[in-house]
This record gives structure tokens, C-alpha cells and sequence, in this order.
């Protein structure tokens, strides 16, 4: 009886982990994320990013930019720099539309 009140919790709890995107190793040695257009994820940490402005948003928050050259050939964003414009973003102004 008690299985029937744990499954739902266990399946409650993992359908909150989202997953990460594709890395790679860079030369330094570190982690770096692959970005694509839309939603980037790292750590349950998630922002949308726009290729052509290369900004970063939360919904209901004005988009961010990442720390000057941050952004690698390839699309790629160390691990560090993605965490930093996380929490950038999440003290940007909000947007006032929160359909954004």
C-alpha cells in the first residue's frame, strides 16, 4: 500500500529535472554548453536564447547578454559564463508582458 503513495511522488520528482543540453570540452579543458535557438538548459537552470541578438530571457523579463565574448564559435557557452547570465537575467527588469 505504501508503493501507491511513493510512485507518484517519484514520478512528480523526476518530471522536474529537465534536461541539459549537449556539451563539448574546449581547449582550456572546461565544459562548454551547446546553444540553440530557444530554450537552453544547464543544471535546471533554462533561458531562451536568440541567436540573431545574441541575448538570453526569462519569461516575463527583458532579454540579458552574456559577458562580452562568452559566446564560442560553434554556439558554444563555458558553463561559468551560461550560470552568470542566469543569474543576470533572473535581476533583469520585468518585461511587462508576461506572455514574453
Amino acid at each position: 500500500m505504501k508503493a501507491l503513495c511513493i510512485v507518484p511522488v517519484f514520478f512528480a520528482v523526476a518530471a522536474c529535472d529537465v534536461p541539459n543540453n549537449s556539451t563539448q570540452v574546449g581547449a582550456s579543458g572546461s565544459m562548454q554548453i551547446q546553444l540553440q535557438d530557444g530554450r537552453n538548459c544547464w543544471d535546471n537552470q533554462c533561458m531562451r536564447f536568440n541567436s540573431r541578438h545574441g541575448s538570453f530571457q526569462l519569461s516575463g523579463r527583458v532579454p540579458v547578454r552574456p559577458p562580452a565574448g562568452s559566446i564560442q564559435n560553434g554556439g558554444y557557452i563555458s558553463v561559468p559564463a551560461f550560470q552568470q547570465t542566469f543569474h543576470t537575467a533572473i535581476r533583469a527588469e520585468s518585461s511587462g508582458d508576461p506572455d514574453r
